[in-house]
């Protein structure tokens, strides 16, 4: 992840819950992920073919891999949602924002690399992470 350069890059989402609620339940920690999302946030260049550069280098570097890597610009994601998910949203302003908004809380968590260590953005905390409960998120409609 650290050679794509993504402008604050994380790990998000499904693949980090299915993996944990995998290992709390005896299960091989792949078990029922269909992807791994990158989110970034570039608010220079909007437009698909940017987008579209980042997610083909992805494919690239992470080829060898037996896993799906959905990339996604977080800066782009108001011109497509309402397409998507029938409801408009807003402009997000970050990648952390982007966590924000989630549908559920459980995973509103992301983990991305920085140098030797690791960073975790976890704005609400992981008490459903852990309790294996999805509750809506208030942050969204």
């Amino acid at each position: 992840m650290p050679q794509l350069a993504l402008t604050v890059g994380w790990l998000v989402s499904g693949c980090l819950l299915q993996t944990l609620w995998n290992l709390q339940c005896g299960h091989a920690p792949e078990r029922g992920i269909l992807d791994h999302d990158l989110f970034y946030f570039d608010d220079a260049d909007t437009g698909w073919e940017a987008e579209d550069a980042v997610i083909r280098t992805a494919e690239r570097l992470f080829a060898d891999l037996p896993i799906d890597i959905q990339v996604r610009n977080q800066a782009r994601v108001h011109r497509w949602y309402a397409e998507k998910f029938g409801q408009a949203c807003a402009p997000l302003t970050s990648s952390c924002d982007g966590i924000d908004h989630f549908l559920n809380q459980s995973p509103c968590f992301g983990v991305r690399r920085l140098g030797d260590e690791h960073e975790v953005y976890a704005p609400l905390g992981f008490h459903d992470l852990f309790a294996m409960t999805l509750r809506p998120n208030p942050r969204r409609a």
